[in-house]
C-alpha cells in the first residue's frame, strides 16, 4: 500500500503548488496565447421531406393537411411559385435521412389518396 507523505500536522503534504483556477471565457480564448482557433467550417446539408400533393388553392393544401391530422400525422403547407404558378405544397417532416423518410412514405402511401406521395429534399446552409 502506498503512503502519502504528511506534513506535521498529518494533513497531505503538497508536492507541487497548485496553479489557481483559470475562467476561459470566449473574449480570452480568442485571445490566448498562439493557437488558433478553428473557423465554423459552413456547408450544405439535406432535410428530407415526405411531399402529400401541391395544389393551387390554400383551401385544397388544408383539406390535406385536415386528413393527415386525423390520421395522427403533422404536416406543414409551404407557399411557392412553380413555373409562375402559386403552389401550395403539403409536406411531412423534416428527416434527418433518406430511409427515414422513405419509412415515412411507405406509411403514408398506404393510406387512400396518398399513392402519389413522394420524398423531397431541401438543402440548408449549416
Amino acid at each position: 500500500m502506498a503512503s502519502t507523505p504528511t506534513q506535521a500536522t498529518g494533513a497531505p503534504a503538497q508536492t507541487a503548488s497548485t496553479p489557481p483556477p483559470v475562467t476561459i471565457t470566449p473574449a480570452s480564448v480568442a485571445t490566448t496565447g498562439s493557437q488558433s482557433i478553428p473557423a465554423v467550417q459552413t456547408g450544405i446539408y439535406s432535410d428530407f421531406w415526405v411531399q402529400t400533393g401541391a395544389f393551387s388553392t390554400m383551401a385544397s393544401a388544408e383539406n390535406v393537411k385536415e386528413t393527415l391530422a386525423t390520421k395522427g400525422i403533422t404536416s406543414i403547407i409551404e407557399n411557392g411559385i412553380i413555373n409562375g404558378r402559386s403552389l401550395f405544397r403539403v409536406r411531412v417532416g423534416p428527416y434527418t435521412s433518406r430511409n427515414e423518410a422513405n419509412y415515412w412514405l411507405a406509411l403514408i402511401q398506404s393510406m387512400d389518396g396518398f399513392e402519389d406521395s413522394q420524398v423531397r429534399t431541401t438543402d440548408n446552409l449549416q
